[in-house]
């Protein structure tokens, strides 16, 4: 999924986390737990990369997932259907992404679906949803969350215009 940021001409942005809702589907039968859209699989940090087109080499963030209801995928939510992943531009090695006055910058999110079956129609999208569309608010699940020197540091999803980000199907 390709997305852009851009910031106003009368100030940059810092981006600090961004939230994409997953859609896919497990066509085939399989023992709980081992579906190639669970959290247990897909929600794994390895299997996700950001970064910014013009260095793609400089991978950014570390990810954070989530099952559909919007639990974080951990314990008894461990064989759920991954619902959302979330990057932390914060908690990565390079730090939040300012994007400068007037900018735009083109980020690229790759993933691994390893398991996903062509033979079962099996299929997956990325979205940016909107704050309305999440299943809870606050600091643990938020659209975006981002900042600038008028807004202030803490901004979320609410004042951005243009969510939801609806990304394209892609089907095995």
């Amino acid at each position: 999924m390709l997305f852009n940021v851009t910031a106003d001409s009368r100030g940059y942005v810092d981006l600090k986390k961004l939230t994409f809702r997953v859609t896919s589907s497990q066509n085939a039968t399989v023992a709980e737990g081992t579906e190639w859209n669970s959290c247990t699989n897909l929600g794994q940090e390895n299997k996700w990369q950001v970064y910014d087109r013009s260095e793609p080499s400089n991978l950014l963030g570390a990810w954070a997932f989530y099952a559909e209801d919007g639990r974080i995928c951990d314990g008894e939510n461990a064989n759920a259907r991954l619902g959302y992943a979330q990057v932390d531009f914060e908690a990565g090695t390079s730090g939040v992404e300012e994007i400068g006055a007037g900018q735009t910058k083109t980020y690229a999110v790759r993933l691994d679906t390893t398991g996903a079956s062509a033979a079962m129609d099996d299929s997956i999208r990325l979205d940016i949803p909107s704050e309305s569309q999440l299943p809870y608010g606050g600091d643990l699940l938020v659209s975006l969350l981002w900042g600038d020197d008028n807004t202030g540091q803490n901004a979320t999803g609410w004042y951005v215009r243009n969510l939801p980000v609806l990304g394209g199907t892609i089907g095995y």
